[in-house]
């Protein structure tokens, strides 16, 4: 009877200290959200995108010949084009992905992903 009234308490403990402690916690369906979620960008010109509704951020591109990514993680990132699309292309459209990392587990939160389209004149 004594364990069972332990394993109580704590569990009504542990809420309380996580408070203290300053743990976060995230909803699964709260995605990053990457401002401005669309550009239009010619070869040669920077853009800046912020990521917020996450913990630590890792940025990917789709097409890493295009474009060059000022860092890798952090909240903000400046993209720079290097890519001019020819004049029958069909393909123009950039993908940048920011990726929502659970600070000091290394682990990527995958479905905790945000996206922004960045087309090439």
């Amino acid at each position: 009877m004594r364990n069972v009234i332990l394993v109580c308490s704590l569990a009504l403990l542990l809420p309380a200290l996580l408070a203290l402690v300053g743990c976060e916690t995230q909803s699964a369906d709260e995605r990053p959200v990457i401002t401005p979620s669309a550009a239009v960008i010619r070869k040669g010109q920077s853009i800046e995108f912020t990521a917020t509704s996450g913990y630590q951020f890792q940025w990917r591109l789709k097409n890493e010949n295009w474009g060059v990514l000022s860092s890798r993680t952090g909240d903000r990132v400046v993209y720079t084009s290097v890519y001019q699309p020819g004049s029958n292309t069909t393909d123009i459209t950039q993908i940048l992905t920011a990726t929502s990392i659970i600070p000091g587990s290394g682990v990527v939160a995958s479905n905790l992903m945000g996206e922004a389209f960045i087309t090439h004149l």
